[in-house]
Parts: structure tokens; sequence; C-alpha cells
């Protein structure tokens, strides 16, 4: 990580950190996606920090928070990918097609199917059968 990213995610931990302890609890991590239009649930939130958690404390420390953010960034670039015509959406076959191209890419299939089940329980549909991407972090 260079310097200035570096600079720029501990500044945005710092603004995550509502308390100051440090640390960045479930709730300022929902309060901090959902300012940006990412509304999931104290429950898919939790899931989201025990996947990036190397501590088991239920909350994120700044290396874990990097962890967590470089995931929320991969997964926004891969729908863009799979985002064929630009419209913001993904249909299921795409969205089977990421998953699977993802899982087979991490050699982690049962994780990227939990965080997906999980997520697409939250994110916001968009008629039947697609997710917008202003729902995928």
């Amino acid at each position: 990580m260079g310097g200035s990213d570096e600079y720029l995610l501990r500044e945005n931990f710092k603004m995550i950190d509502a308390d100051n302890s440090g640390i960045i609890s479930p709730t300022e991590l929902q309060r901090a996606l959902g300012s940006h239009g990412l509304l999931f649930s104290l429950q898919t939130i939790s899931l989201l920090i025990k996947l990036h958690s190397t501590r088991g404390t239920g909350t994120l420390d700044f290396s874990e928070y990097v962890s967590l953010n470089n995931f929320l960034e991969k997964t926004q670039s891969e729908f863009a990918k799979f985002d064929v015509n630009k419209d913001g959406k993904l249909g299921k076959a795409e969205v089977f097609r990421a998953l699977n191209k993802r899982s087979a890419k991490d050699g982690d299939k049962p994780r990227a199917l939990t965080v997906f089940r999980s997520l697409l329980k939250e994110v916001a549909l968009d008629g039947p059968g697609f997710i917008n991407n202003s729902a995928v972090a």
C-alpha cells in the first residue's frame, strides 16, 4: 500500500471510528456504509466483520479494516466487470457467472457462497432477478 493510500485509509478509519476507540464496531461500520447508500442489517455487517477480523472480537482494527476495504473494492470492481451492458444491474446468470469465477479464483467457494447468500438477502433488488450496483459494496 502506498503512503498516500495508507494515509487516506487511516483518515477514513478515524472518521468511521466515531468514539475514537481505535476499533470500528458493527454500528459504526453500518453507519459509514449507510452514508454511502449501502444499507445492510447488523447481522450482515457482523458477518463482514467476522470474515475480516483476525482477532475474533466482532470489531475491526486498522489492518482488519484495510482487509475489508480491499474486499469491498474488489467486489465493486467485479460487479463492474460482469455488468456487461453497463446498466448497473446483474441478472441471475451474470451473478452466478461472477460467483463461480470468483470462487474458482479464490479457491474458497464456501466463503464466497456464505457472503453472497447473506448479501443477497440484504441488497436492493431492482425488478425481478436483478441486483443494482448501488447495493453492492
